[in-house]
């Protein structure tokens, strides 16, 4: 009876962990609705289970910037979590962010912005990359374009929950 009172628990457990990560996304979608509507900004949301993964897995994130001469940062942050941010300012592969065990139930932000410093007027795209990899396999990948004026800025916000 102890047993399946503990097993009960566990369940119950998990599902008010899902529950809170569902509010907390919705939350995150509700803060980000006005910026939706700005055309120089993007934003991204994004579930990946790792139950099909060895926990041992590492997950690594690749982060690119393209478009001719675009200048970019970004910071990555495992949120709730006292680990520090990563901050980048040139296109990086392979960011260790941890391992599949370490990783479920946690949120990965990552804000990102790209300035068009070419000084054409005829071409200012800024253009983001994001690949997740989970040990040698690629789980995820966004590419986006945003057309800013000359000198202009657009900003990317990701939100990757593991589960």
């Amino acid at each position: 009876m102890s047993t399946k009172k503990n097993q009960s628990a566990r369940i119950l457990n998990a599902q008010t962990q899902l529950l809170n990560f569902k509010i907390q996304q919705l939350n995150m979608i509700n803060n980000l609705t006005g910026a939706l509507g700005d055309n120089n900004h993007y934003v991204a949301i994004k579930d990946i289970f790792l139950s099909k993964f060895d926990p041992n897995d590492h997950v690594s994130v690749s982060i690119f910037f393209g478009g001719e001469n675009q200048k970019g940062s970004s910071t990555l942050k495992i949120l709730k979590t006292a680990e520090q941010s990563k901050f980048i300012s040139q296109s990086t592969e392979n960011i260790n962010i941890g391992e599949c065990k370490d990783l479920a139930g946690q949120i990965l932000d990552i804000e990102s912005s790209i300035t068009d410093t070419n000084g054409n007027a005829e071409q200012n795209d800024t253009i983001l990359t994001i690949k997740i990899n989970i040990g040698l396999r690629e789980v995820y990948k966004d590419q986006h374009t945003i057309t800013v004026g000359e000198a202009g800025t657009s900003s990317f916000t990701h939100y990757i929950t593991f589960y």
